[in-house]
């Protein structure tokens, strides 16, 4: 009777097992933290650092955009992805310095003006789990424009430029 029910418990608790999913039980940032990877949070003012440009970028209830404090900096950056060069900013902000890839100028535009018109709200990315309920730093300003309008004008004028200075 024994050796019958020593198998058939075995068995059984196998498929309790299986059947259990698997639980993301832990924080992405203790996570990181146990990886040794840098997040933006890790940053003081005046540092820089490269983000790669779909990486949570999400805009808030009022509309304002910016960067989870948990974002992870990149350190080994591949031809194939876009990166934002953020600089830490005083009063929990960033600005982005620079957008970097292997692709012409005109392109990194294309593709930051293209990321900026499809921003979800840190909500959506919170509640998917895409980012946690953490401090979103404010975005101060990209390349020196405070607003889309400035960063649309400042674009169409480095177009006109490149086209005079084109042989």
């Amino acid at each position: 009777m024994t050796r019958l029910l020593l198998p058939l418990i075995a068995l059984l608790s196998s498929f309790s097992v299986i059947a259990a999913p698997f639980s993301m039980d832990v924080k992405k940032s203790t996570v990181f933290n146990e990886l040794d990877h840098i997040m933006l949070k890790d940053l003081a003012v005046g540092d820089s650092a490269y983000v790669e440009q779909w990486d949570a970028l999400c805009k808030d209830k009022k509309g304002l955009i910016g960067f989870p404090s948990e974002t992870l900096i990149q350190t080994n950056r591949n031809k194939f992805s876009v990166y934002y060069l953020l600089r830490m900013e005083p009063k929990h902000a960033v600005s982005i310095q620079a957008v970097v890839s292997d692709q012409p100028p005109k392109q990194n535009s294309k593709s930051l003006l293209t990321h900026l018109m499809q921003i979800p709200h840190c909500s959506h990315l919170a509640k998917s789990g895409i980012i946690q309920k953490t401090k979103i730093l404010s975005l101060k300003h990209i390349e020196g424009a405070t607003s889309l309008k400035q960063l649309l004008q400042r674009y169409q004028n480095l177009n006109s430029l490149r086209k005079k200075t084109s042989p």
